[in-house]
């Protein structure tokens, strides 16, 4: 090492742990309030969908929901939650994650964990993950993540993200309420 604090990826370390499904408890104990109502999510089912991977667009898939996770003010995941059109297992999921653009604002949650966006909802995308469920729900590999650069809008009707992952593979969703 060169002695130097790298703190521009310190920043990265909570996206990419929450991204991966891990409890914001480590993290928000450092920051919290005492105030759990910033905590929670927000899902809603999609009627029609496209996800394209590299170039690769697939659009006959069986949609399933839209889902919106805060585990901590500013920070927020925009999961695609998809069936597989073949059948063979009971879902996929496309994760994109990062902070809340500047101009956009954390979910009003309730103590029950259920939270409102308030729309359009901007998130500067810095870390993204993949996962394959079987029929029992069960995972059917190893999850992954990666750092990616991009971007989600989520309105009242639709919601589109797109990123390119560190390896420079182009990754897009976009699903319609």
């Amino acid at each position: 090492m060169d002695g130097v604090v790298h703190t521009g990826c310190l920043w990265t370390l909570p996206v990419v742990f929450l991204v991966l499904g891990g409890s914001a408890a480590g993290f928000a104990s450092a920051e919290s309030t005492g105030d759990s109502t910033s905590f929670g999510r927000f899902s809603k089912p999609l009627t029609r969908c496209t996800v394209s991977t590299s170039g690769h667009q697939h659009q006959g898939e069986r949609c399933g929901v839209l889902r919106l996770e805060q585990n901590l003010e500013g920070i927020l995941s925009v999961r695609f939650s998809l069936d597989d059109s073949q059948g063979h297992f009971r879902d996929r999921d496309l994760v994109f994650a990062g902070m809340l653009s500047p101009d956009s604002h954390p979910m009003t949650c309730s103590q029950d964990g259920r939270c409102t966006p308030q729309f359009p909802v901007q998130l500067q995308v810095q870390a993204m993950a993949s996962g394959v469920y079987d029929s029992k729900g069960m995972a059917a590999g190893l999850p992954r993540a990666w750092l990616a650069r991009g971007q989600c809008i989520v309105g009242s009707k639709k919601a589109r993200c797109e990123a390119v992952d560190n390896q420079g593979a182009r990754w897009s969703a976009e699903g319609f309420f």
